[in-house]
């Protein structure tokens, strides 16, 4: 996806094209474009309650 739009941006490839090429759908590259959709992942939900640090201490003591 991210190769898709920066080959977009460096106008290497048409918008079309990038998507046959990267295998991606071209309404989502529209969509990324347009700010419509956010290009990075977002997880949706609440923030976790641990840190990744916290949850191995805490699986180790599981263990």
């Amino acid at each position: 996806m991210a190769l898709a739009i920066e080959a977009i941006r460096s106008k290497a490839m048409s918008k079309r094209k990038a998507a046959m090429t990267f295998g991606v759908p071209r309404s989502t590259l529209l969509d990324k474009l347009s700010g419509r959709v956010p290009e990075a992942r977002t997880r949706p939900g609440p923030a976790t309650v641990l840190s990744a640090a916290e949850e191995d201490v805490l699986v180790n003591y599981i263990k």
